[in-house]
């Protein structure tokens, strides 16, 4: 799902915007490297995304 890597020496993870799982919903996509948020995404409208 990811459109790039992620950068050298950062955790990534993917968040869904809402918990019912039927419905399109936006994944959020959050690197953070020592404690600081480096990069931020939206995947708008993904179906079934978990």
């Amino acid at each position: 799902m990811r459109a790039e890597p992620a950068p050298a020496g950062s955790t990534c993870e993917f968040y869904r915007s809402n918990i019912n799982l039927l419905e399109r919903v936006d994944v959020y996509w959050l690197c953070w490297s020592d404690g600081r948020l480096v990069v931020k995404d939206v995947m708008p409208g993904v179906p079934g995304a978990v």
